[in-house]
C-alpha cells in the first residue's frame, strides 16, 4: 500500500466507494474518498486484499486516476 494509490471497497454495503491513499502510518492507510465530501478514513492495511469484504487496487501511485 502506497501514497497515491486508488482502491475500491469490495464490501457490497459500500456501493462503489473508491478511496485514495494520502498517508501510510503504523499499519494503517489513511484514505480520502474520490467522489464525496467525507472525513478521511483509516483502514488497516491487513484488510486491504481482494476478497468479498476487502479492497481492490485500481491505480498505482503516479498512474493517475
Amino acid at each position: 500500500v502506497e501514497v497515491g494509490q486508488v482502491w475500491q471497497d469490495l464490501d457490497k454495503r459500500s456501493g462503489t466507494r473508491k478511496m485514495k491513499v494520502v498517508e501510510v502510518r503504523d499499519g494503517f492507510a489513511h484514505m480520502i474518498s474520490l467522489y464525496e465530501e467525507a472525513y478521511p478514513s483509516r483502514i488497516a492495511i491487513r484488510r486491504m486484499y481482494k476478497h468479498s469484504a476487502g479492497w481492490k487496487l485500481l491505480a498505482n501511485a503516479g498512474a493517475g486516476e
